[in-house]
């Protein structure tokens, strides 16, 4: 199988000068500075464009929700929505909508697995996690588990682009540095979700990118994102698909977009016979990984 994923925006800049710990504080007091007070008529705007785009998605996506509320009814009875508490801007809290990928004890067996966490900091993300069901490994493979936030966004609790929502056990562990993150209102999806080794990061640089991205944000950063987030999920694991995709990327970054992918091939040694065709005939870069 073919797999197109890590597409990323370059951010060296930023986290050469703010992304090393001992440049933290200075970053800190430079950010303060310059997000002291945000454009009203911005906001209203983006709030307009939020509840506009989560109407037309909740519409068109219907049909699908609809096959996905069934399937997970089906496989183990539990309810279909499952719902907890995040924290949105300035740190209040929400009811997040999520469709249930997880077993209904899952938040219960949690404390079983904070051991196996693979991530530093307090956030928790586990590859192989066995509280997720057969039928929530394909919502989560494909970002549908999410199609519930469009509530969120239409409610006022969410934006479309934006820091993640953390946990309240989470903020609890935040330095003030962490805490800038929580300055606006948390998105469905930002800088982390679309960059290369994402679950591997060190959570002190995904705040970097929360915080850059907080720095920078505007309506053509957002579109920007949103582009990129349907590249992303649109990568499957079958080369023919993955082809035109690189290719398009190839010519995304001939026209000046900073953009990068890692292209990873997990066949076995004997589909290496079909090189000649991958690519020559198919003109395949060479995956980063075999």
């Amino acid at each position: 199988a073919w797999y197109a994923t890590g597409f990323s925006v370059h951010y060296s800049k930023f986290q050469q000068e703010a992304g090393r710990p001992d440049n933290r504080e200075k970053t800190y007091a430079q950010f303060l500075k310059k997000t002291e007070g945000y454009d009203i008529d911005k906001e209203l705007l983006k709030r307009l464009f939020d509840v506009v785009f989560a109407i037309v998605a909740m519409i068109v996506a219907m049909p699908v929700m609809l096959v996905i509320a069934v399937a997970i009814k089906a496989y183990d009875g539990g309810p279909v929505i499952f719902t907890q508490d995040r924290l949105t801007q300035d740190g209040k809290v929400f009811k997040l909508y999520k469709f249930r990928s997880m077993y209904v004890d899952a938040e219960a067996r949690l404390h079983e697995l904070l051991k196996d966490n693979e991530m530093d900091g307090p956030a928790f993300k586990m590859k192989d996690d066995p509280r997720i069901t057969r039928v929530g490994k394909f919502l989560r493979k494909v970002s549908l588990d999410e199609l519930m936030q469009f509530f969120n966004v239409f409610k006022g609790d969410m934006t479309l682009v934006g820091p993640r929502p953390p946990l309240p056990r989470e903020v609890e562990q935040y330095t003030d540095y962490h805490k800038l993150r929580l300055i606006v209102t948390p998105g469905i999806t930002c800088t982390w979700q679309i960059s290369r080794n994402r679950n591997d990061m060190p959570f002190d640089d995904w705040v970097d990118m929360d915080i850059e991205y907080i720095l920078r944000r505007s309506y053509a950063h957002d579109i920007n994102i949103m582009l990129k987030i349907c590249i992303v999920t649109g990568a499957r694991p079958n080369f023919i698909k993955v082809a035109p995709l690189m290719r398009t990327i190839n010519k995304m970054r001939d026209n000046g977009t900073d953009i990068s992918c890692q292209l990873i091939y997990t066949g076995s040694k004997d589909d290496v016979t079909l090189e000649s065709s991958l690519f020559d005939d198919l003109q395949m870069p060479h995956p980063d990984v075999f």
